[in-house]
């Protein structure tokens, strides 16, 4: 950081400019500048500025910005979903990166990753579609419905690389908050779900089931308690508890400062393997790395992507098996 400054007489004559440096550039923030003027006579004035620090960076790229994100993955049984159950909605909350965002493209996966011994095989499929009924995005009070190339719905065909959608909220997301996915989808009754998280009681994360859409959004929209049939006390924060759908690839448009973005590569090192629903932090960071990466010290929070599974073979990751994501 340079701060360079000047004093001049009544004739406009300089007296004196100098200039400060310091070793480490400002980020992005809001900072008050005090410059205090004096003479041997006991003179003094001082005088503060507030000074806002804005994006240096890329405003109109997309980035990977949302903390605790998980590609679906688990082991080779997917749930089933009865009946009077077969309609599904996941309330999840995610990090925002320290700079503003205003505009987010959200993918979901019609696959999963094997999990254990077969990691990373992409081999996890339904076997039969899953449909989007309607996705939104929560900051706050305020849902803004997720856009499906013009729809508000998606059908995701087995084994497919998924759908994109797209929201923009009309309103910049302030550094370092939190936000909702809100995800309503069904398949018919006795076939597969594809899932990929375990709600957080801890962090308001919620799920519902029930057995048509009008039934669903009624306890969707009144914020109802999770639906007991899948969120049981017994599995909560175990490896039984209910996995529920939700977006994988997470994108934004901020103001982006430059900071480094990580896409990782990982097994059981990245991707949390004993950490469920309870110990995840504030921004559903769960295992030690991408704790380290969401950490404000230094330069900032780290905004990351993981694209892995629970296994012993992060070797595999590039592998012909594991590059549909």
């Amino acid at each position: 950081m340079k701060i360079t400054y000047s004093l001049t007489d009544s004739e406009g004559t300089e007296i004196v400019g100098s200039e400060v440096r310091m070793p480490t550039n400002l980020p992005v923030g809001e900072y008050t500048l005090t410059t205090t003027a004096s003479n041997d006579d006991g003179w003094s004035r001082t005088f503060s500025e507030q000074l806002e620090v804005t994006s240096g960076g890329d405003s109109d790229r997309w980035m990977f910005f949302a903390t605790g994100n998980r590609v679906p993955g688990g082991t080779s049984t997917l749930p089933t979903a009865g009946s009077g159950l077969n309609y599904v909605a996941s309330k999840l909350f995610f990090g925002t990166p320290s700079y503003k965002t205003r505009e987010f493209r959200l993918h979901w996966s019609g696959f999963g990753i094997n999990e254990g011994g077969t990691a990373p095989q992409e081999l996890l499929a339904p076997g039969n579609s899953v449909v989007i009924d309607k996705a939104f995005l929560v900051v706050g009070v305020n849902k803004y419905p997720i856009d499906f190339s013009g729809s508000t719905s998606a059908t995701i065909a087995s084994g497919a690389n998924g759908v994109w959608g797209y929201c923009l909220p009309g309103a910049d997301i302030p550094a370092e908050s939190v936000i909702g996915v809100i995800t309503e989808y069904h398949t018919g009754v006795g076939e597969k779900l594809l899932y990929g998280y375990r709600h957080q009681r801890e962090r308001g994360e919620k799920i519902w089931a029930a057995g048509d859409l009008a039934s669903l959004e009624a306890l969707v929209n009144a914020d109802a308690a999770s639906t007991a049939a899948i969120d049981t006390n017994a599995s909560y924060n175990s490896f039984t508890q209910f996995q529920c759908f939700g977006p994988d690839f997470m994108l934004a448009k901020g103001d982006w400062d430059g900071r480094p973005v990580a896409l990782v590569t990982c097994d059981s090192h990245g991707e949390q393997r004993n950490e469920i629903a309870a110990s995840a932090d504030t921004r559903r960071n769960m295992g030690f790395l991408r704790r380290w990466l969401d950490n404000p010290g230094g330069i900032g929070r780290i905004p990351y992507f993981f694209m892995g599974t629970p296994g012993a073979k992060a070797s595999q990751e590039l592998a012909t098996n594991a590059l549909k994501r």
